[in-house]
């Protein structure tokens, strides 16, 4: 090592790996240590047509430039040591001096792999074997190559985090890359999002529970593809269909060993859980030794590493499994059955002496997608490998093609009043976070809104795609200046997350529309999102003519049965779309409301009683008995449906500019005219028809809301404006 003047190097070599100037936190770092310690790490150098220049050590250099500059080192002696090679020599130097550094970023290691192969012809083995880095490593930084150039620089730029630009690598192909990259309503996804928007939501993560406990050699064994990613934990799997069947075959394989080897009468598989569910009763009388009871604490009282924990509770099943087999003869358990499911963690789960409810097969409300779940009982054929088997239980009486109409009228119908009603919005939601199972059908995550366009809610497209710092700053500042636009935001985003296919029995569509219809016209919606023509086309002939002679009489469907199927469906959709009919799946839900069940004779009764007792008086009492007969249970549908609508718009008013109840006791109460005149407000600003003053008092009689007549005027008790409870507390 030598020691040479700094004004005597001309400054970075032509082969020096890195050209780029640096800067930043870390540099300024550099920058400190050297003015404190000067340079401790000789620069390389070489003579380049007679000038000193650095062939490696080029932040080194700059940093003292930059400190020279700033007048601390007039003049300093940098130690150096030469190299003598040629351009081709020193070009390797520095390449494989470059990417032994920690500071690189992945996409910088890439760059130089990338040269290292292709300008001196190296293979993989070889830049590992002189860059001192393993084979897999240089592998996976190879591997950016499927990334987008937009995508590397976006990383390499911090606009993108590692995950993220994992996930765009699930998928070569460059222009969807960068399609999604420039969109700005995407590119702030979480990685989950950003790969199954590249590849489709049959794309499969190596950590499911499928592939863990399948295992990668086997799905490979088996045909199946799997791309692996950047970094070694991750890789994607594109055949699921081979992925299930496998995980289902072999715990058919698990379940037929335990009846044959312990005496079961049957078992049940599910590749999705580890648990069976409410289906059935669990057994809960294990026979269980003393020693065993006590090693059981033991490992209940463990904490330590996970790989030990493991064998623990691996140890833990066994005694369990013994203690059972111990409480149950072999003789009761052919009447008992034996669950053989996966857990989180992909191993296998294991539940025996399990037993059907009695009186019931698996439920509709509890049995899983038939391709997840089978009920079989020991020693009966598999026939699994060829298509998934069918439910033990028939639990719809339609066909699929029935049910995919179905599903989507109901999920948009449900989608449009839910979007309309924050209170109903909020029974939803409040419903499906808080119950221990079976909301399949609401489904309340980011992959069920943002798949959809059109956000009809400024607030929600404001956010969209932003990250959650952001969002939540958004939102607090919004909800602040303005208490409705929170509500509406939450309610169309409830509103975009029910989706009735995802739920094993439409019987779960029919509750959540019997449940709207309490709180506003689903019916009208249903009517408007149901496809008649293709429900017709998928049903039988039959269900066409019957439908006909509901509408039309006898006359009209016996001509109508001369028909072919597609012109008789045609016929059928056009009646039943004219005369707001409705199939029994959606009608008969509609049955299930209880706001009402009056007839409208019934209603008109009730309210002649009500007057002649005096409840109400004057001109108020006439609209009120108006709206009760609108609201019966067989009122016209269009006046029950105006009626639903004008509540509906009345209960999501009070929802997002007032206080109610206990959130209102400070004010007390609010005259009815300041009430009514911030309703049309509320009205104007939305572009929404206001009701009259009588329409809207009857409506707010019809919610609960207590009035009082007092020497100011009629005031409506334990209610206040947002507005004016804001005010009061600024």
């Amino acid at each position: 090592m030598s020691f040479i003047e700094l004004s005597k190097i001309a400054g970075l070599s032509k082969f020096n790996a890195r050209q780029a100037p640096d800067s930043g936190p870390q540099f300024d770092e550099l920058c400190d240590s050297i003015r404190e310690k000067g340079v401790t790490q000789p620069l390389t150098l070489r003579v380049e047509e007679g000038e000193n220049r650095v062939l490696d050590g080029g932040r080194r250099l700059q940093a003292l430039l930059r400190l020279r500059e700033e007048g601390d080192f007039a003049e300093y002696h940098v130690p150096a040591a030469f190299f003598e090679g040629g351009d081709e020599e020193a070009a390797e130097l520095s390449l494989i001096s470059f990417v032994q550094r920690r500071d690189l970023h992945p996409v910088d290691e890439f760059e130089r792999f990338v040269e290292l192969r292709d300008r001196f012809v190296l293979d993989e083995a070889a830049i590992a074997k002189r860059t001192g880095k393993s084979l897999r490593f240089v592998k996976q930084r190879l591997r950016l190559a499927r990334l987008a150039p937009a995508v590397r620089q976006a990383w390499r730029d911090g606009r993108l985090t590692a995950e993220q630009a994992q996930a765009f690598s699930a998928t070569d192909n460059v222009e969807a890359q960068e399609a999604l990259l420039a969109d700005p309503n995407k590119r702030h996804w979480n990685a989950k999002s950003i790969s199954r928007h590249l590849c489709g939501d049959d794309v499969v993560a190596s950590d499911d529970r499928r592939a863990r406990f399948v295992g990668l050699d086997a799905y490979a064994a088996s045909g199946g593809r799997l791309d692996e990613q950047l970094f070694e934990e991750e890789s994607y799997l594109f055949d699921e269909a081979i992925l299930d069947r496998l995980a289902r075959e072999r715990l058919e394989a698990e379940g037929d060993r335990l009846c044959r080897d312990e005496g079961w009468g049957w078992f049940e598989t599910d590749y999705t859980s580890g648990d069976p569910g409410s289906d059935f009763q669990f057994f809960d009388d294990p026979d269980y030794l003393p020693e065993e009871r006590a090693r059981l604490d033991e490992i209940e009282e463990f904490s330590g590493a996970d790989d030990a924990l493991a064998r623990l509770e691996a140890e833990a099943r066994e005694i369990e499994a013994r203690a059972v087999l111990r409480a149950v003869s072999r003789g009761d358990r052919a009447t008992l059955g034996v669950f053989v499911g996966v857990s989180d963690e992909g191993f296998l789960e294991i539940h025996r002496a399990i037993r059907q409810w009695p009186a019931r097969e698996i439920s509709a409300s509890g049995a899983r997608n038939a391709c997840e779940r089978a009920v079989r009982p020991a020693g009966e054929a598999s026939t699994t490998s060829a298509a998934p088997e069918e439910p033990a239980v028939k639990i719809e009486t339609f066909g699929k093609s029935t049910r995919a109409v179905l599903d989507d009228a109901a999920s948009g119908a449900l989608a449009e009043v839910t979007a309309r009603n924050p209170r109903l919005a909020l029974v939803f939601a409040v419903a499906a976070l808080g119950c221990r199972f079976g909301a399949d059908a609401i489904c309340l995550n980011d992959e069920g809104w943002r798949a959809k366009a059109d956000l009809q809610s400024a607030l929600l497209r404001a956010i969209d795609g932003e990250p959650f710092e952001k969002a939540l700053a958004v939102c607090a500042r919004v909800e602040l200046e303005d208490g409705a636009q929170v509500p509406i935001a939450f309610a169309e985003l409830v509103g975009r997350n029910i989706h009735t296919v995802q739920a094993e029995s439409f019987d779960s569509a029919r509750v959540l529309i019997a449940v709207a219809s309490r709180f506003c016209d689903v019916e009208g919606a249903l009517k408007r999102r149901l496809a008649y023509e293709d429900y017709f086309k998928s049903e039988a002939r039959g269900a066409s003519i019957e439908a006909i002679r509901a509408i039309d009489g006898e006359g009209a469907a016996g001509e109508a049965a001369k028909l072919k199927k597609p012109e008789l469906a045609k016929r059928a959709g056009l009646l039943a779309r004219d005369r707001g009919w409705l199939p029994e799946a959606l009608a008969s839900a509609l049955e299930l409301r209880a706001r009402d069940e009056r007839s409208t004779a019934e209603a008109m009764r009730d309210a002649i009683e009500a007057d002649l007792a005096s409840v109400r008086s004057g001109p108020e009492r006439a609209q009120n008995d108006a709206a009760d007969v609108r609201l019966a249970a067989d009122a016209p549908n269009g006046e029950r449906s105006d009626a639903l609508d004008r509540l509906s718009r009345i209960e999501t008013f009070l929802a997002v500019d007032c206080f109610r109840g206990n959130d209102a006791l400070d004010a007390g109460k609010i005259k009815a005219s300041e009430l009514y005149a911030a309703f049309v407000a509320y009205c104007e600003a939305r572009e929404l028809d206001p009701l009259s003053l009588q329409e809207f008092g009857a409506a707010i009689a019809e919610l609960g809301v207590e009035k009082k007549r007092l020497k100011t005027g009629v005031h409506y008790l334990n209610l206040a404006l947002r507005s004016a409870m804001q005010d009061k507390a600024a």
